[in-house]
């Protein structure tokens, strides 16, 4: 559980980073919530998704950041 807690608050950096410094991004964001287990969920299924999640969050910033140099 504490694993998801990390993770979740990482996740929420990086959204609010793509919020704040790239808004043209919000689109997939909407997109990608969709996947996300329940908080009222806690098992490690839940642990994967939240790590996929974040990689895909950080893949999708990477990867505006690198184009928009």
């Amino acid at each position: 559980m504490e694993n998801n807690k990390k993770l979740t608050a990482e996740i929420l950096r990086i959204t609010s980073e793509i919020q704040e410094d790239c808004p043209e991004l919000l689109k997939y964001l909407d997109e990608m919530q969709d996947t996300l287990p329940g908080e009222t969920t806690a098992n490690p299924s839940d642990t994967r998704e939240l790590k996929d999640y974040l990689n895909s969050l950080k893949a999708i910033l990477h990867n505006y950041k690198n184009a928009h140099k």
